[in-house]
């Protein structure tokens, strides 16, 4: 039976798998190649049928090198014969092999296995089955030459043992297969449109900044690019920036809903606009700094597209309210929609009292959050 340290290397590999930056596709396949020298197999397989018909699956096997590419030149040759496997469909939860469901004449008699296991030097096969949570079908197959022992009470112990680590295993690795695909979308939008992103800690100080959040920074003559909290070059759009951040800090902390806050920055580059977010909080079982708040940054030449035309669709809302939750939107003070729209003071704030009536909400910044997560704004 295999000992402690045994078991333990096996389960470090099955979820140290898909942290590796070269596991790629195969992050399993060390895990396969453990568990054939350590249950003396020949070879092992995990095969992974998704619940979608136009997605013929993966297999993974214990060799990254010849296996991989055996079992691509044999995949169709398999799926010939796929319908004939005795271990095709077996109950799951439980390790059987090929000679618990029919005779050892009756096998090797089949075409099954004189086309596609005999070739290589199978003799002996046993299969264990489970399914994901989102339908898909997992099968562990094990398999030995003529020469080598039976599979028998000892491998099942082993693998009912195992079992719940495997099931554990595919699905975080089929997460973390979706976050990367997500992350994928997200890095190439922010390219696309060059978002400077900032995240800052419960202090308020920066944990993370990517290149252009640093450029535009720069610009707007921040004199913390460091790890402290971020300051503006002008001094009452820095006062802002403080207070938002503070304001976003406390939400956080507190897990409230909390509107999203805007504000325009201008400079010899033309007018930057930043948006401060509170981030959702979890505790995190290590010691580093949590990210609180999301300071987002907008160039003058990449500003956020905003249609008007949909927002008054969308809300029943004059052009002239429509362009006012605009250009609030883009972080601007209603003393500067004011001059911009060449109306009076108290006009804007009667247009500004119209929208809080009409989109249900009290206060600039829950204007300005509702715009921006709008289907109006792309």
């Amino acid at each position: 039976m295999i000992n402690a340290t045994e078991l333990s290397a096996l389960l470090f590999e099955l979820y140290q798998g898909y942290h590796s930056e070269k596991s790629s596709g195969h992050w399993c396949a060390r895990f396969l190649s453990l568990l054939v020298e350590q249950l003396r197999l020949q070879k092992a397989s995990l095969i992974v049928i998704p619940p979608h018909d136009d997605d013929r699956g993966l297999i993974f096997t214990s060799s990254p090198d010849g296996d991989i590419a055996l079992a691509q030149d044999i995949l169709q040759t398999y799926a010939d014969y796929y319908a004939r496997d005795p271990l095709v469909n077996i109950p799951t939860g439980r390790l059987l092999t090929v000679d618990d469901l029919i005779s050892r004449a009756e096998f090797e008699a089949s075409d099954y296995y004189q086309a596609f296991l005999q070739p290589l030097g199978v003799h002996k096969v046993a299969g264990m089955d489970w399914c994901s949570d989102d339908g898909a079908r997992c099968s562990l197959r094990l398999m030995r030459t003529k020469e080598q022992e039976r599979f028998g009470s000892r491998e099942r112990q082993f693998l009912t043992l195992l079992l719940p680590h495997l099931r554990q295993a595919t699905a975080i690795a089929n997460h973390l297969s979706c976050l990367a695909s997500e992350s994928r979308i997200y890095s190439d939008m922010v390219a696309k449109r060059a978002i400077g992103i900032v995240t800052l800690d419960d202090k308020g100080c920066v944990l993370k900044k990517n290149t252009a959040a640093e450029q535009y920074l720069s610009h707007m003559g921040s004199t913390a690019l460091g790890k402290g909290r971020p300051r503006l070059g002008d001094h009452d759009a820095c006062r802002r920036l403080e207070r938002f951040i503070d304001e976003a800090i406390s939400a956080a902390r507190k897990n409230v809903n909390y509107s999203i806050n805007a504000l325009s920055v201008n400079t010899d580059q033309g007018s930057f606009q930043l948006l401060v977010k509170p981030l959702p909080q979890t505790r995190s079982p290590t010691w580093e700094a949590a990210p609180c708040v999301a300071l987002l940054i907008q160039a003058p030449e990449h500003r956020f597209d905003i249609s008007v035309r949909t927002l008054m669709n969308l809300y029943g809302l004059t052009l002239t309210e429509a362009t006012v939750a605009t250009i609030m939107s883009e972080g601007h003070t209603s003393e500067e929609v004011a001059q911009e729209m060449n109306i009076k003071k108290n006009t804007v704030r009667a247009h500004i009292r119209s929208l809080f009536a009409k989109l249900g909400v009290s206060r600039q910044s829950m204007l300005v959050s509702v715009v921006l997560n709008s289907l109006a704004t792309t």
